[in-house]
């Protein structure tokens, strides 16, 4: 890519000139100019020769200024020394010669100096108009906000992004004052940063503040002000604020402590759980190999439990995949051992850990001394909702085992289960030994606002 690097006055093409009201603007120009200058130079040659005709011309340069061709002052500045030159010849002799001779020198200086004079003003306009469009080209499309706040705090402009972020176009925005932006809890920060700078106590204030938007939504940003000064007369001209969108990474950032105080307090649960079951497993364990056996298998159970939850993303989890999953293990091939059979019924996740315990445990009894145990026995799980007592009732039917009764000893389970319905579920449960096999009817409190089964 070629880049023109080299500041050279921008003109316009003629062609692109006849195109334009300027292009007539500028031939008006230039005729009034030419009978401008054949004005002067009549006057000139009728008058005597020591009066030079200095000042028209001068003026006759100033208005040619107005015409946008490149060199016209120049052109101008040379017609008028021909015609100066020539007037000299003209005009009637009056004065001495050598003094009429530097007079009209000097008006020849005076010419040449104003057309030069004029022609450096182009040249700074230019670069000035360049300036301009540089700045306001970059200003507008900078990837960040960037406004200019008046030291009353009123608005004087803003770029797209900027106003994009507030949720306001420029042209409202300028009827703003800053505070009326900015959140509550942001002003007296801002504020105060500001009368720093001002103060010259710092050169730039930055950090996180929240703004609103076009909806009176508080939005994060990472801003930056700083203040422009009069480079003369050092008093302070105007602040320039750049900003920049966090919203969604401090909204992010919120989510993840969220999320790590929702883990802590899951992990601290858990190993409250585990503690439970070791304690009460050693409680109920007659030697080490039948603790380590037990243990493993509640773990295991728990560990079920977590696998559930985390594969739905801890949402409520289906009280007929939770029920497969415990007894999965105990299936031994057959699928007609045991039956489920129960509608859609959501679980919280407060309450599928310690369901599931329950479960393992209804299902660890029954391989040991239950149906489970025979190569004959079957087992049913069946649950329902009940909509008007609001009640989740499950019963659990146990066929073709060995006759069961109640153990005087009561082991880890048969303390678990009761204490577990009784008292996180503030539930019922009724357990019945017969020689049929063991049953047991548990009635869980049903939500049905959301409902689910949460613990009480």
């Amino acid at each position: 890519m070629d880049l023109d690097l080299e500041h050279k006055p921008e003109t316009l093409p003629l062609r692109n000139l006849a195109k334009t009201s300027e292009w007539r603007r500028n031939i008006i120009l230039a005729i009034l100019t030419a009978l401008a200058s054949l004005v002067i130079f009549i006057i000139d040659i009728i008058t005597p020769r020591g009066v030079a005709a200095g000042v028209p011309y001068v003026a006759v340069i100033v208005i040619s200024y107005f015409i946008i061709w490149r060199y016209i002052p120049f052109y101008v500045a040379a017609a008028a020394t021909v015609l100066t030159i020539i007037g000299f010849f003209l005009s009637p002799a009056g004065e001495i010669l050598w003094i009429s001779l530097v007079d009209r020198a000097l008006t020849i200086l005076v010419i040449w100096v104003t057309a030069l004079m004029l022609y450096w003003r182009h040249l700074l306009e230019v670069e000035l108009r360049r300036s301009e469009v540089s700045f306001r080209e970059t200003f507008d499309k900078a990837s960040f906000g960037i406004a200019h706040l008046s030291r009353n705090g009123e608005w004087l402009k803003a770029n797209r992004h900027f106003c994009n972020i507030v949720g306001v176009e420029e042209a409202d925005l300028q009827k703003h004052f800053l505070n009326e932006i900015l959140h509550p809890d942001t002003v007296s920060e801002i504020r105060r940063g500001l009368k720093d700078l001002i103060r010259e106590k710092e050169h730039t204030i930055s950090g996180e503040y929240q703004f609103l938007n076009g909806e009176d939504e508080a939005v994060w940003v990472d801003a930056t002000i700083f203040l422009i000064r009069d480079e003369v007369t050092g008093r302070a001209r105007y602040f320039v604020i750049a900003i920049e969108d966090i919203d969604a990474r401090k909204k992010q950032e919120e989510q993840i402590s969220i999320i790590m105080q929702e883990l802590n307090h899951r992990v601290r649960n858990t190993l409250t759980i585990v503690l439970s079951i070791a304690s009460q497993t050693i409680r109920h364990s007659d030697n080490l190999d039948a603790f380590s056996d037990a243990f493993k298998k509640r773990i295991r159970a728990l560990s079920d439990a977590h696998t559930l939850l985390t594969s739905s993303n801890w949402e409520p989890a289906d009280l007929g995949v939770l029920i497969e999953t415990v007894l999965a293990p105990y299936r031994d091939g057959s699928s007609s051992r045991i039956s489920l059979e129960g509608a859609g019924c959501q679980i919280m996740p407060t309450a599928v850990m310690a369901l599931t315990l329950v479960f393992h445990e209804l299902a660890s009894n029954s391989v040991k001394y239950g149906a489970l145990s025979a190569p004959e026995g079957n087992l049913s799980v069946r649950w329902a909702v009940d909509p008007e007592k609001e009640f989740l009732s499950v019963s659990w039917e146990e066929r073709g085992g060995p006759a069961v009764k109640a153990s005087a000893h009561k082991g880890f389970g048969s303390t678990l289960i009761p204490f577990t319905v009784q008292h996180q579920f503030s539930g019922t449960i009724e357990m019945r030994y017969r020689e049929k096999g063991f049953e047991c009817d548990i009635q869980l409190p049903w939500d049905p606002a959301t409902k689910s089964l949460n613990t009480g």
